[in-house]
């Protein structure tokens, strides 16, 4: 409980940094990105402060005993079926996240590390795009702690399918429409929720 109070309040900060017209616009990991006039050391901190609270979320994620997240101990069981005995077309999880684990089966069989390379997949996909396309990474990473920070500690699938998923969402935006379905192809691989995404065409 003093864990999640503390982030809490840590987040909180963060909203109030996030606030201020200094902190708009992320700086210098994207040069090319136009600042209008905000200095840039400004910029540099916020994304310092971003880049470590990332990195405290995916250490909490990816280090976390199995008994925390409500499916950690059945994604642990069905990793140790798939990355010994393949693909089981018979279980109800998408064919995407079976590979997924067969793969990481072929590097190791200990969950820990299972855990921790599935977290690195959901938060390094996580911190690029927020880093690339937030226009405020401040208030960005609030939202992602109230919305998604749960999800990634006990809905492995759903969270990959949705770091697809708001790729597949700015590709939409630039009208890369092809490129775009073929994304939320590969989301409903690993969450067959995902394909409720098709409606974003109808915008």
């Amino acid at each position: 409980m003093i864990l999640y109070v503390s982030i809490t309040i840590w987040m909180f900060v963060l909203m109030l940094i996030g606030l201020r017209s200094d902190s708009q616009i992320v700086a210098n990991l994207w040069p090319d990105k136009p600042t209008n006039g905000i200095p840039k050391t400004n910029l540099k901190i916020c994304n310092y402060l971003a880049f470590i609270t990332l990195l405290i979320f995916w250490f909490l994620t990816a280090f976390r005993s199995e008994n925390i997240g409500n499916d950690t101990n059945r994604y642990i069981y069905y990793f140790k079926i798939f990355s010994s005995g393949g693909i089981d077309r018979s279980r109800s999880f998408e064919l995407g996240y079976q590979y997924l684990n067969v793969l990481i089966g072929k590097l190791t069989t200990d969950p820990h590390l299972f855990l921790i390379i599935i977290a690195s997949i959901m938060y390094i996909g996580t911190g690029v795009y927020l880093f690339k396309y937030s226009k405020n990474i401040m208030l960005s990473l609030c939202l992602f702690y109230c919305v998604f920070f749960s999800v990634y500690t006990s809905m492995l699938r759903q969270g990959i399918a949705m770091v697809i998923v708001v790729y597949a969402y700015e590709l939409l935006k630039e009208k890369k429409r092809i490129i775009a379905a073929l994304l939320i192809i590969l989301a409903t691989l690993f969450h067959t929720s995902a394909i409720v995404c098709f409606l974003l065409f109808l915008n």
